[in-house]
């Protein structure tokens, strides 16, 4: 198979293949699936939940309204890394059920 014919076959779509986009809301968010990762500067215990309302990770002073939070490994490692870049404890990846 040549270069031309591989990209074509790539960019090509399958009604097969292609699956509806649903928006993740509070309220529709049934279709989305665990496992799901926190990356932050705090040590959590097995069981004790993650909620908004605490200081923020980023910004001194501020009050976090939200949760971040991923389905990839990779981005919680990014922001437990950023979490620590100026704090004194050791950043941690949460697996959050």
């Amino acid at each position: 198979m040549t270069a031309q014919e591989h990209a074509e076959e790539a960019n090509s779509t399958n009604e097969a293949d292609v699956t509806e986009y649903r928006a993740v809301t509070f309220d529709r968010c049934d279709h989305v699936k665990g496992p799901f990762f926190h990356g932050t500067k705090n040590a959590f215990k097995v069981g004790e939940e993650i909620v908004p309302g605490h200081l923020s990770n980023y910004h001194d002073g501020r009050v976090a309204h939200h949760v971040y939070f991923s389905a990839l490994l990779e981005p919680a490692v990014w922001g437990a890394e950023l979490a620590t870049a100026l704090a004194v404890n050791r950043e941690g990846v949460a697996l959050l059920e």
